[in-house]
């Protein structure tokens, strides 16, 4: 799992070269423990944001809204799930 921070990066999802955009999932990290992060420096470097990846780790995500714009918004809870 991965995403990028603070504004969605379409163009770094497989699915979006498959089918094109279906939605945005938002997930609110209030720690960095536990993820993996992409350099700042890169990032800015390529005029993108920077990207944040579970480093194998599964986490389990529930949609509790869903907001319609350009493309659905879900925004999620999530957990880390157990090994």
């Amino acid at each position: 799992m991965y995403f990028s921070e603070g504004a969605p990066r379409p163009s770094a999802s497989d699915s979006c070269y498959l089918a094109g955009v279906a939605a945005i999932v938002a997930l609110e990290v209030t720690s960095p423990e536990g993820w993996w992060r992409g350099k700042a420096g890169l990032a800015r470097k390529f005029g993108r944001p920077r990207t944040w990846h579970t480093d194998g780790k599964s986490i389990r995500v529930r949609v509790y809204a869903v907001e319609r714009g350009d493309y659905p918004l879900l925004r999620c809870e999530w957990r880390w799930e157990a090994s």
